[in-house]
């Protein structure tokens, strides 16, 4: 029933499929993906690069049957299109998150560490920061995302706790 609903995502995961595909079988060529993320294999490995010019890549890629293969650290893996789509909005989200920690860092903020895609950060008592700020500060749009909509949620605890 989700499929059915959100037609346009499912045919993006099948669109960035078939573009990692045709990398991986045409390599040392780079092939775009809607002008937001580029895919390229370089003969040996293949690589997603991010709309922020950060690369990941899929050590020794390949394609057998119908399914894209490659290889993690010693463990052979496979992934597909909802799988490649989630590595890119994970990674994009990363790539947002870091580039605008020295902006809140400037504004008064003390990072002091992430878990995934959260960013913890320590205040004192009756500073004038909050967790909507910070979560405005963390949504600030970069120049290479300036068309993405970006927006991030927060809140307040006097320990840190997994929401």
């Amino acid at each position: 029933g989700w499929r059915d609903t959100h037609q346009e995502i499912v045919t993006y995961w099948k669109l960035i499929e078939n573009v990692f595909k045709k990398a991986i079988r045409m390599p040392h060529r780079v092939y775009s993906v809607r002008d937001k993320i580029r895919v390229f294999n370089d003969g040996v490995n293949s690589y997603i690069i991010l709309p922020s010019g950060r690369h990941l890549c899929y050590p020794r890629a390949y394609i057998k049957g119908d399914k894209i293969h490659f290889w993690s650290n010693t463990e052979l893996m496979d992934t597909y299109g909802g799988k490649l789509t989630e590595n890119v909005t994970q990674a994009t989200a990363r790539d947002v998150m870091v580039e605008n920690i020295p902006f809140i860092e400037s504004s008064g903020y003390e990072v002091v560490f992430s878990v995934h895609d959260e960013l913890i950060t320590e205040v004192n008592d009756g500073t004038s920061h909050t967790h909507e700020e910070l979560s405005s500060l963390l949504a600030t749009t970069l120049p290479w995302c300036r068309d993405l909509p970006l927006t991030a949620e927060g809140y307040e605890t006097l320990r840190y706790r997994k929401e």
